[in-house]
C-alpha cells in the first residue's frame, strides 16, 4: 500500500465515522501490531521513526510506541557504531528502491542483552512512485544464533579431536583386519593408513608384554585381545607393552581393546587405543625422587625445628652472659665464641628449613639482575683468578617475588659448587631470559607451578661434571662428595627449597668432564620496582608481657631477656594454662608472645581464645617452623607480628616494642 493510499484510507476513515471510532480504530490497529511477535517499525525518508509496535519499543529501551516519533537510530539503546549501521541500510534500501530481506545484524538492547536480529527492509513509495520511507521488522534469533554457533564449535572441537588426538587409534574388522588408522597411530607405528587399511594386525602391531608370572613374550595383540574381547564383549588393557617398530627400535605403550557391537550385540570388530607413555614412566621416576626428597624435607624440618628451640636457649643464655658485669677478657671471648658458633648452627638450620619449604620468608619484590651482581661482586673476591666469571642478562622482566636472602643464597650456593667443581682455571657463565610456560610446560614439570612468565637464570661451569649415578642425590640434605670437613651436603639441599618454595622449578644438565648447567625457572612478579624494606628502632622495653612456651629453657632465657630490656614477665608452659593467666591479668599484660606448636592447645588456638577475650589483643606469634598458611592466618585474625626462633636479644626486643606501640610488623 503506497504512502497516499494509506492517508486517503485514514481520512475516509475520519469522514465517515465519528471520532469516537476513528480513535477506535487506531487503537484496534495498534492493538494488532503490538500482539505480532515480530518487532516492527517504520520511518520517513530521513530515517526518523514514525511508529513501531510495543515489541520494538521496548528493545529499543522506550516506554511505548508513542515516545518514539521523532526518534532518531542514535537517540535509542543501541551503540552510536550499530545506529549509524542501521541507518546506512535504510538509505541503502530507500535509494535503491529495493527491499533487503533477511539482514542478519547484532543490537545490543535497553535491557543490556546483546541481540541478533534477523531484519527486513521495505521501501515506501507514494503514487508518484517516490520512495517517502520505509517499514521495517525483525525477529530476535539470538537463541537460535546462539545454538547454531555452539553446533559450530562442537563440530569444530570434534574435527580438530579427531584430526589431532594425542592417542593412537586403530580399528579391525571382525577377522582382525585394519579397518581405520588416525594420525597419530600412524606416527607411533611408523606406516601411513594407506599402508595399514586391510592388512592383519598382526602384521604391522607386534609388542612384547613383561608380565611377572609369564615372563617376556611376543604376543600379537590381535590374538590375545580378540581372545578376551570377542568371548567376555569387554574392554581389555595393558599399562604398559613394548612396540618393535619396523625400522627397529621401540616405544613403551599404553593399550586399551574395546569391542565394536551392532545394534543387536553381534561383535563387529574392535577398536584399539594406543598412547606412548614413555615419557610418562621418566616423569613417574622424578616423582618418585620428588616424593623422596619431600619426605627427607619433613624429616629435615622436624630436626631444625627441634634444633632451633635448643639454639633458642643456647643463645638467649649467651646474650644474658653477656649482660653480667665484670666478666673478664677471657669469659667475654668465650661468650662471642658461643654466640658465632650459635649463629653458625641457626644458619645451618635455616638451610633445612628452606629445603622442607617450612621457613618463615619475606615476600618482596627482587631484582634478580642487581641480585646477580652482588653475588658475582662476592665471588670475585674469593674466586681464583684463573676462573672467568660472565654474566649473560637478556631478561627484560628480571622481578620476581620473595624472600631476597633466601634467593641470594641459592645463587651464592650454586656458584660455589660451580667453584669447586672446577680443578684449575674455567669459567662460571650466568645467563637470564624469560620464558613463558603455559599448562603444557607445567603439567609436564615435576613442581608445582603456574602458567605464566617465568625468569629463567642459568648457572654453566667447565668443571668436573656430576656423575650419573649420583645425579638423582645431589638436591638431597646432607650429600656431598667433598672431603670430611669441607661440606655439609646443605647447599644445593637449600637451593632446592628455595626454589619450590617460590612456585619454581629446577633443573640440572651435567656429564663427566664436561660441566654442569643447573637452571632454576622462577615467576615474575606483577610489581614494576622494588620496595625498600622497612626497618624498626629498638627502645627500652616496660609493661607486662605474657610468655607461652612448653620449652622450660626458651621460656626461662626469653623472660630474662625481657626483664633485662625493662619488661615485667609471666610465662605459661601451654596453651591452656595461658589462657588462665591471662585472664587472671588481662588489665597489665600488653603483649604475649605465642609458640606456634605446643602440646594440648596450640598457638592458633590459644590466639582465638585470647582474642575472645581480649579483641584488641597484641600477640607476637614464635615458631622454629611453621607453614605459611598457619602464620598468615593468625596474621589476617589479628597477630601483629611473626618472630623466628631463635632470635637475638635486640630482635626480640624490637619486635615486641613495635607491637606495643600498634606497628603491625608481620610482614617484615
Amino acid at each position: 500500500m503506497t504512502a497516499d493510499k494509506w492517508d486517503r484510507l485514514l481520512e475516509g476513515v475520519s469522514r465517515e465515522s465519528r471520532p469516537s471510532q476513528v480513535q477506535d480504530s487506531i487503537r484496534l490497529f495498534q492493538l494488532v501490531i503490538d500482539n505480532i511477535p515480530q518487532f516492527i517499525f517504520w520511518k520517513d525518508r530521513h530515517s526518523v521513526y514514525l511508529g513501531c509496535n510495543q515489541n520494538f519499543a521496548a528493545a529499543a529501551g522506550v516506554s511505548n510506541p508513542e515516545n518514539i516519533e521523532g526518534k532518531t537510530d542514535l537517540e535509542l539503546a543501541w551503540t552510536k557504531e550499530q545506529g549509524e549501521f542501521f541507518r546506512w541500510m535504510d538509505r541503502k534500501v530507500m535509494e535503491s528502491g529495493t527491499p533487503q530481506y533477511h539482514i542478519i545484524e547484532p543490537q545490543l538492547q535497553a535491557n543490556g542483552k546483546q541481540a541478533w536480529l534477523d531484519t527486513s527492509k521495505i521501501p515506501l513509495f507514494d503514487e508518484q512512485g517516490k520512495v517517502v520511507g520505509i517499514l521495517g521488522t525483525f525477529e530476535d534469533i539470538t537463541e537460535r544464533k546462539v545454538a547454531e554457533e555452539a553446533l559450530r564449535e562442537r563440530e569444530a572441537r570434534l574435527s580438530t579431536t579427531l584430526n589431532a588426538i594425542g592417542e593412537g587409534v586403530m580399528a579391525t574388522d571382525a577377522n582382525g583386519n585394519i579397518t581405520a588408522v588416525n594420525p597419530v597411530a600412524e606416527a607411533l607405528l611408523s606406516i601411513s593408513q594407506a599402508e595399514a587399511l586391510g592388512r592383519s594386525f598382526d602384521d604391522i602391531y607386534l609388542t612384547t608384554i613383561d608380565e611377572p608370572n609369564l615372563g617376556v613374550s611376543k604376543v600379537s595383540p590381535t590374538r590375545r585381545l580378540f581372545a578376551t574381547v570377542r568371548v567376555h564383549r569387554s574392554t581389555t588393557s595393558h599399562s604398559s607393552v613394548k612396540l618393535t617398530l619396523p625400522l627397529g627400535g621401540t616405544r613403551e605403550l599404553a593399550e586399551t581393546a574395546s569391542p565394536l557391537l551392532d545394534s543387536e550385540g553381534k561383535f563387529m570388530g574392535m577398536v584399539v587405543v594406543v598412547r606412548d607413555v614413555s615419557a610418562q614412566r621418566r616423569i613417574e621416576e622424578q616423582l618418585l625422587h620428588a616424593q623422596k626428597m619431600d619426605s627427607v624435607g619433613q624429616l629435615a624440618g622436624g630436626i631444625a625445628h627441634d634444633f632451633n628451640n635448643m639454639l633458642s636457649g643456647i643463645l638467649g643464655a649467651t646474650e644474658l652472659l653477656r649482660l653480667e658485669p665484670n666478666l673478664s677478657q677471657r669469659s667475654s671471648e668465650l661468650v662471642d665464641l658461643m654466640a658465632r658458633t650459635t649463629h653458625r648452627a641457626a644458619e645451618l638450620t635455616a638451610k633445612l628449613l628452606t629445603f622442607s619449604r617450612r621457613g618463615r620468608m619475606q615476600n618482596l619484590a627482587v631484582n634478580m639482575h642487581a641480585t646477580i651482581s652482588d653475588v658475582v661482586a662476592i665471588l670475585q673476591r674469593s674466586v681464583d683468578r684463573r676462573i672467568l666469571l660472565r654474566t649473560n642478562l637478556k631478561a627484560e622482566q628480571p622481578l620476581v617475588h620473595g624472600d631476597p636472602s633466601e634467593l641470594q643464597n641459592a645463587l651464592l650456593n650454586l656458584c660455589i659448587n660451580a667453584r669447586d667443581a672446577i680443578p684449575e682455571a674455567g669459567e662460571i657463565t650466568i645467563s637470564t631470559r624469560n620464558v613463558v610456560w603455559g599448562a603444557d610446560e607445567c603439567s609436564a614439570s615435576t613442581f608445582s607451578t603456574k602458567p605464566g612468565t617465568f625468569l629463567e637464570i642459568c648457572v654453566q661451569d667447565t668443571g668436573l661434571g656430576i656423575p650419573r649415578e649420583i645425579r638423582n642425590r645431589v638436591f638431597e640434605p646432607f650429600f656431598t662428595t667433598k672431603p670430611m670437613g669441607q661440606g655439609t651436603g646443605l647447599g644445593l639441599a637449600a637451593v632446592y627449597g628455595a626454589v619450590t618454595t617460590h612456585g619454581g622449578a629446577i633443573d640440572l644438565q651435567s656429564e663427566p668432564a664436561q660441566g654442569t648447567t643447573i637452571t632454576l625457572w622462577l615467576p615474575i612478579s606483577a610489581e614494576t620496582s622494588v620496595r625498600e624494606e622497612r626497618r624498626s628502632i629498638v627502645r627500652a622495653g616496660h609493661g607486662t608481657v605474657l610468655v607461652v612456651d612448653d620449652e622450660d629453657v626458651i621460656r626461662d632465657t626469653c623472660a630474662m631477656l625481657l626483664e633485662s630490656v625493662g619488661y615485667t614477665v609471666l610465662t605459661a608452659g601451654d596453651g591452656e594454662e595461658a589462657i588462665e593467666v591471662f585472664k587472671q591479668n588481662s588489665d597489665i599484660i600488653q603483649a604475649v608472645l605465642l609458640d606456634v606448636i605446643m602440646p594440648r592447645m596450640d598457638g592458633r588456638q590459644c590466639f582465638q581464645k585470647l582474642k575472645h577475650l581480649k579483641p584488641d589483643v597484641r600477640v607476637v606469634m614464635v615458631s622454629g617452623f611453621t607453614h605459611d598458611s598457619v602464620i598468615d592466618d593468625v596474621i589476617s585474625q589479628g597477630a601483629v607480628a611473626f618472630l623466628k626462633k631463635p632470635y637475638r636479644r635486640l630482635e626480640l626486643a624490637d619486635v615486641l616494642d613495635q607491637a606495643i606501640n600498634s606497628v603491625r610488623v608481620a610482614d617484615q
